[in-house]
């Protein structure tokens, strides 16, 4: 006889809703703290850029939201958030419109590194035990 999946809110599912509604607000408002003075020098780009940052961060927040209320759509828009956080860290890490302290010799690695964190959790809300127990699937 097989153990039933875990189910809820526990485990590795937590450690992601932390991350995703704890840490990247955090590290978007220390960035934008410290740029947004910069704002109406570099202009309309990196304004839009701070906005669509802000955007992902706010969905990232629903959908921890909604997985916390076990609701399926909350890991629906925890996928869509990966994807958009790794689409905007590689249009960041590609494009010269944003200012970044990572010299242009290990860009291509930190974004490595970077994509390969939002690729592990991706793979985790497909494949984990936990998430189909919980959302079922």
């Amino acid at each position: 006889m097989t153990d039933p999946a875990p189910s809820g809110v526990r485990g590795w599912l937590l450690v992601f809703c932390v991350l995703l509604a704890g840490w990247e607000p955090l590290s978007l408002a220390l960035l934008a703290s410290s740029l947004v003075d910069e704002t109406m020098f570099r202009g309309a780009v990196f304004a839009l850029i701070l906005a669509g940052r802000l955007l992902i961060v706010a969905l990232g927040i629903a959908a921890v939201l909604g997985i916390w209320h076990e609701r399926p759509l909350g890991l629906a828009l925890a996928k869509i958030t990966l994807l958009l956080s790794a689409a905007m860290a590689a249009f960041l890490a590609l494009t010269p419109y944003f200012p970044s302290n990572i010299p242009p010799d290990l860009k291509l690695p930190a974004l490595s590194v970077t994509l390969a964190y939002y690729i592990g959790w991706y793979v985790y809300l497909l494949r984990s035990r936990r998430v189909r127990g919980t959302f079922g699937g």
